[in-house]
């Protein structure tokens, strides 16, 4: 009884080279999805935050960077996105809130 049975999985079967470029594929996809939620997501707050609009790129970048230590980057970065610029906001908030009532320290003459 001579019956040649094959057990491999797909994946198995699959060329080191098919493989390698899938997951090449997949990553390219990955990087196309989340630039193109960044930049949304840029165009946006820049409009939102007169005079921020490094401020906002460095904190989209912060969130990328963040989403890419997860399994699932395109999954995670933009709720992280949304947090990080949020957040900026409120900071900004604040910084006015505390110029528009600081004293304004003046010297006798």
């Amino acid at each position: 009884m001579n019956t040649n049975v094959n057990h491999e999985t797909p994946l198995q079967s699959e060329t080191p080279s098919s493989l390698k470029t899938a997951c090449i594929a997949f990553c390219q996809k990955t990087i196309r999805q989340i630039q193109k939620v960044k930049n949304a997501l840029l165009a946006d707050y820049a409009r939102m935050m007169h005079g921020q609009e490094q401020a906002v790129r460095l904190a989209l970048n912060e969130a990328e960077a963040l989403a890419w230590e997860t399994d699932f980057p395109h999954l995670v970065f933009p709720d992280l996105a949304v947090e990080k610029v949020e957040a900026l906001a409120k900071w900004r908030g604040r910084q006015q809130a505390i110029q528009s009532t600081r004293p304004e320290w003046g010297f006798a003459s």
